[in-house]
């Protein structure tokens, strides 16, 4: 069973790239280098084509964007929405910083924390360690492209909410919610 659920998490990381990064930066007509300061999220539907990206960055000295693209990779169309956040870019963006994305690892580096293993008796081995995996079939991913100046992270999580409720005291956990809830509340995406 173990096998056949690893075969669905490589089969489920090859779908949400068949179309790669670069081919969707190009379809949108943006770079693939990030500005100087600069959030991406890519938003892919699992079960779906639909895929949404969210551009937070600093475009010059004085002048700040924020834009929200929206398309399905079966039509040659796509919408894009320029956004006005709730609250000053700057102040957001500093919102964003404290979560310390530069330094945050995508969610499966932290199997690990997720994993609840017990100790259990078997009756032909012994104590064994038995370890419970939750296994998600869909649901939604997220890709975040991180950049202020120098730093630089990409950090994939796929279906965090779930987990979270599993494991709420991952602090990983809660830095993707806190991500995410950060764009919903400022700039009334996602909703």
């Amino acid at each position: 069973m173990k096998k056949i659920l690893l075969i669905f998490l490589i089969l489920k990381s090859i779908v949400f790239n068949a179309q790669s990064i670069s081919e969707i930066n190009s379809r949108l007509g943006i770079p693939d280098t990030l500005a100087s300061k600069e959030i991406r999220v890519y938003k892919s539907y699992q079960i779906t084509t639909g895929t949404e990206l969210f551009r937070f960055y600093k475009v010059d000295e004085k002048n700040w964007s924020a834009i929200l693209y929206h398309f399905r990779n079966d039509l040659t169309t796509f919408d894009e929405t320029v956004i006005t956040p709730k609250s000053n870019f700057e102040y957001l963006w500093l919102q964003f910083y404290i979560i310390n994305i530069k330094k945050l690892p995508s969610i499966r580096e932290i199997d690990y924390k997720i994993q609840k293993p017990r100790v259990v008796f078997d009756e032909k081995y012994g104590y064994v360690v038995e370890t419970t995996t939750l296994g998600v079939m869909d649901g939604i991913g997220y890709k975040l492209y991180y950049r202020n100046l120098k730093e630089i992270n990409t950090i994939q999580f796929d279906n965090y909410e779930i987990y979270l409720k599993q494991s709420p005291d991952v602090d990983e956990l809660n830095a993707y919610n806190e991500i995410i809830n950060l764009i919903k509340a400022n700039f009334n995406v996602w909703q």
